[in-house]
């Protein structure tokens, strides 16, 4: 049976949340996360950080979990760190192969900067028809190499 978490993802994208925010929010109870905490973790990351159109909120929102579920907690856990650093340049690497660029206003083809671009995404409603699929397939990914 396929998971449900891209589907939960594009969801809360659509809804209230940034890209980000819907992708770590997607496994937050996988990795005993509480949703409203994943989602406060996760919310600067969105539209390339704060809206300057930089790292994509889906490759942020990805770290974030890849860290969640693998990363260094103590000092002596330097094969979590390795391994870690491994899983994200995958995502990363992955990503950008399958979406054509890591950042945010080349996926866009719009800087979020510019008030007047801005305002255009939202009128072409960018954020929804090119952006979704995106949440979508930053979840298949994480789905992928976390197995």
């Amino acid at each position: 049976m396929p998971s449900r978490r891209p589907d939960v993802a594009v969801a809360d994208f659509v809804g209230p949340f940034n890209c980000s925010q819907a992708v770590l929010g997607a496994f937050a109870g996988e990795y005993d996360l509480e949703i409203g905490t994943a989602r406060r973790l996760a919310t600067a990351f969105g539209a390339g950080y704060g809206h300057r159109g930089e790292t994509c909120g889906v490759i942020s929102g990805a770290l974030l979990v890849i860290g969640r579920a693998r990363g260094q907690g103590e000092a002596d856990q330097t094969v979590e760190k390795a391994e870690t650093y491994a899983l994200a340049q995958e995502f990363v690497e992955t990503f950008e192969e399958r979406s054509g660029s890591a950042a945010c206003r080349t996926l866009l083809g719009l800087d979020l900067t510019d008030p007047e671009q801005k305002a255009r995404a939202q009128e072409q409603d960018l954020f929804t028809t090119r952006c979704g699929p995106l949440v979508r397939l930053g979840v298949e990914i994480l789905e992928e190499i976390l197995g």
